[in-house]
Order: structure tokens, then C-alpha cells, then sequence
């Protein structure tokens, strides 16, 4: 399934303004997920950045 077509179905299948919000399994994983991803995603440039340059950026003690 695409993205768009994904984002699609969960606009269309949202409650309306007087119907209660109720969470299914794509918004939990998505806000779960995301933060996850960048996170391993940042780590992982972060790394690659210190091996090319020979320097070490932040993780400095006390």
C-alpha cells in the first residue's frame, strides 16, 4: 500500500466532530514508529559522520 493511498483511507475513516476518537492499531504503531526510525536514522548518520571526519560528536561525560 503507498503512503498516499494509506493517508487517505485514515482521513477518510477519522470520526467525525461530535464522534469519539478511537485509536487503531496504524495510529499507535505510526506514533510508536516514527520516533523510532528517526532516531536509528540520526544515530546512524551521526556514526557515519564521526567514522569519515575521526572526530567524536556529543556523548561527552561530566
Amino acid at each position: 500500500m503507498h503512503l498516499g493511498q494509506w493517508l487517505a483511507e485514515i482521513s477518510q475513516s477519522a470520526a467525525g466532530p461530535a464522534q469519539p476518537f478511537i485509536p487503531q492499531w496504524q495510529y499507535v504503531a505510526s506514533a510508536l514508529g516514527i520516533p523510532v526510525v528517526l532516531g536509528i536514522a540520526l544515530y546512524g548518520v551521526i556514526v557515519l559522520i564521526e567514522k569519515i571526519c575521526h572526530i567524536r560528536l556529543g556523548g561527552g561525560g561530566i
